[in-house]
């Protein structure tokens, strides 16, 4: 049985109309299917974009309570092979995107690390790539989305 989890806001617009002024309000729905990937991204979001956490967790292997195993390469294919996120992130809308401004958000998580393995390629180690220059804006990127799901989230508490 599929989690499905709604909350609506409305967008108002204002516009002078014959020297008149008008307010249209719209309401908006945002619907969700998958809360469980939706929370299974934010983790991975979470571990993105948390530099003392990456070093601490994927280089030196020192887990936090109730971690068995975590790295880098776990945050990558849930991105790039367990999810469409890597593919066809609008796709994602409904399912565990809210809206285009998350997957917008996403969308730069992907460029950022696709960028670092274009340059670098994919078999180096994760202390190898979250000392790279360009690791910053997989943090920033990562940092960013988490802020805009959370956001989306209070919303519907």
């Amino acid at each position: 049985m599929k989690e499905l989890s709604k909350t609506t806001s409305k967008v108002r617009t204002s516009l002078s109309l014959n020297g008149k002024l008008v307010i249209l309000e719209q309401t908006m729905s945002m619907e969700i299917s998958n809360t469980w990937r939706r929370n299974e991204l934010k983790v991975n979001l979470k571990s993105l974009s948390d530099r003392d956490y990456q070093r601490q967790v994927w280089v030196e292997g020192v887990m936090p309570p109730g971690v068995v195993h975590d790295d880098f390469d776990l945050a990558v294919h849930f991105i790039f092979d367990d999810t469409d996120l890597a593919d066809d992130v609008q796709s994602c809308i409904g399912e565990f995107l809210f809206n285009e401004g998350e997957a917008d958000c996403i969308a730069l998580v992907v460029e950022s690390i696709d960028a670092i393995f274009r340059k670098y390629g994919t078999k180096e180690n994760d202390g190898f790539y979250i000392n790279t220059p360009e690791w910053s804006d997989v943090v920033l990127h990562s940092e960013r989305a988490l802020d805009k799901l959370n956001e989306n989230d209070e919303k519907i508490n």
